[in-house]
């Protein structure tokens, strides 16, 4: 999706319609997108993100993402594929 990339360069200065234009969206698309609300998936793939940052954390470092997500999603009764 190039609207999180729109929403990067207009945080670096870009103008909008500048950015939209190189990169082949529409103005209104990317006013679109950007009014919309976080969906079920997005806040469940942040809160699993944290969760995984958290388990990091606490082992000084020592599980990557593969094993934190396994180990998080333990703690919250769920299951990670490998």
């Amino acid at each position: 999706m190039m609207y999180p990339v729109v929403a990067d360069l207009a945080a670096g200065g870009i103008a909008v319609a500048v950015a939209c234009r190189v990169l082949g969206v529409s103005t209104s698309g990317y006013y679109d997108w950007r009014g919309r609300p976080v969906s079920r998936r997005q806040a469940a793939d942040q809160a699993l993100g944290e969760l995984i940052h958290e388990v990091n954390q606490m082992s000084r470092g020592t599980y990557g993402s593969p094993a934190g997500a396994r180990r998080a999603a333990a703690g919250r009764g769920g299951a990670v594929r490998p």
